[in-house]
């Protein structure tokens, strides 16, 4: 998808003045390694992004024009000095990619559990309603459920945000699906983005080592109702209700409760390995019993919110409920990746209320003992992991403790700290440091009618340690040591 654009068009009414130079711009970026010929490079001091070093490279990459906060002397880069880089990039970006979320029905996902589920559902739900629709989040950069591009984070850059929202309406998409992470809204990756739909699934302990406490976390997270024109609410949280009654006290009109007593929710009837039945009320709406494959209770919860999202938007009932029955399950959200004489699930749970709801849920399903095979992330919170620990042992039958994302840090200290939250005298735990050896071992000590979970990396296809990532998918392990 080609895109230029004269620079002092481009820059026309973003900034004050005329510049003197008037290169062709092809293209944007901030990260060095996405520099091209022809783009137009921002860069920040006192960041991985400061390119002062640097410079060279972007010589011979053959970029047109270099905007930063700072200035060169005897460059042989074009430049332009602003004092707030970040503020100038995203209006750049936003007109080069000529404002893509005003062409598009964009819903913004938010909360600590159940994003990627919650955005991604949205997105099959209206595939499967034959709306074509795009989804940006932790699975990637997603086309009608085709993954175009790995994003390695949650909510991108503005640079990036636009152009993925540029390439989906090009393809022909109509809806964009968007998980919005707290860091994102607090650092303003967004820029003047808003949105037609803003939904909040819950609020737990998590990232309090960036935002310090859970109302700075919470005060982070309600950004996006700011930016939303309805705002779909979960009230199964205090957090939840707490936004409500925020909202309300700011003359909020279009606020949809979700959750037992709100505008809809959905109750469960059974629940298996196989999937779901599940009764919809609503007064609006009015009562339907639905069968899906997703698999247990908080997958329910995310359903009713997608489900929400969709009325919202407006289509009919009976077609929504119609394509529930079609969904597939996320990958690595409560899936079932072995079934037979042990079952195995694998889930991204990585904090101590999901893994402790994780717990519960597959508790209903388990005619046997529970396993747990869990770790926690390096260079993150701390605070989680003698929480989880404790959470771990109380909840499971057995608890074999292993590496996650150690990144930079002592994966023995991670385990350590883990540990140190385990009450006196519970037994039915070890620590196995390797996550191979750890779901082998799982396999080893069930028996029939056992549940194995494998927590904390769901779909992720690597293990990120001091000397970088290497392959590892938890799924593939699972399926590899159970079925062999």
């Amino acid at each position: 998808m080609e895109k230029k654009i004269l620079l002092n068009e481009l820059v026309t009414g973003i900034l004050t003045y005329k510049l003197p130079f008037n290169p062709i711009i092809e293209g944007l970026s901030y990260a060095l390694e996405r520099a091209r010929k022809n783009f137009l490079h921002f860069s920040w001091s006192n960041s991985r992004y400061d390119v002062r070093s640097r410079i060279e490279d972007l010589v011979e990459v053959g970029v047109a024009c270099l905007c930063s906060d700072f200035t060169l002397q005897n460059c042989d880069l074009i430049t332009i000095s602003v004092k707030d880089v970040k503020g100038v990039m995203r209006k750049i970006a936003a007109k080069f990619w000529e404002y893509p979320y005003k062409k598009l029905y964009c819903i913004g996902v938010t909360g600590t559990k159940g994003k990627t589920t919650v955005a991604s559902l949205i997105d099959q739900l209206f595939a499967l309603n034959g709306i074509s629709s795009c989804y940006i989040g932790t699975r990637g950069f997603r086309y009608t459920g085709t993954l175009i591009e790995n994003l390695g984070i949650t909510t991108p850059e503005s640079v990036d945000l636009y152009r993925y929202l540029s390439m989906a309406l090009y393809k022909g998409a109509k809806v964009a699906s968007l998980e919005v992470s707290s860091h994102s809204l607090v650092q303003g990756r967004l820029g003047d983005m808003d949105f037609s739909i803003g939904v909040f699934t819950n609020l737990f302990h998590d990232h309090l080592d960036y935002h310090r406490d859970m109302q700075n976390y919470f005060l982070a997270k309600t950004k996006l109702f700011e930016i939303s024109k309805v705002k779909i609410v979960s009230i199964r949280t205090s957090w939840g209700r707490e936004l409500v009654k925020d909202l309300n006290k700011k003359g909020e009109q279009k606020i949809v409760k979700v959750g037992q007593g709100g505008d809809l929710w959905f109750e469960g009837v059974d629940f298996s390995l196989d999937g779901t039945l599940a009764k919809f009320y609503s007064y609006r709406w009015g009562e339907f019993l639905v069968s899906t494959r997703l698999v247990g209770i908080y997958n329910l919860h995310n359903l009713e919110l997608a489900v929400a999202a969709l009325l919202v938007y407006g289509l009919p009932l009976q077609d929504v409920i119609k394509s529930i029955g079609m969904l597939q399950p996320i990958p690595g959200r409560m899936e079932v990746v072995v079934q037979g004489d042990v079952n195995v699930i694998v889930d991204y749970a990585h904090t101590p209320e999901s893994l402790e709801y994780l717990l519960e849920s597959v508790r209903k399903l388990t005619k046997g003992r529970i396993i747990l095979v869990f770790g926690c992330g390096g260079d993150r919170d701390r605070e989680k992991r003698p929480l989880m620990g404790k959470i771990a042992v109380e909840n499971a039958d057995f608890v074999i403790i292993t590496e996650d994302n150690t990144r930079k840090e002592d994966p023995t200290t991670i385990l350590r700290e883990i540990a140190d939250g385990i009450p006196a005298g519970y037994e039915n735990f070890t620590v196995i440091k390797d996550r191979k050896r750890a779901i082998e071992y799982s396999k080893k000590i069930s028996s029939l009618g056992d549940t194995v979970i494998v927590a904390g990396k769901g779909e992720e296809r690597y293990i990120e340690g001091p000397e970088g990532k290497r392959e590892f998918d938890d799924r593939e392990v699972c399926k590899e040591i159970f079925n062999g």
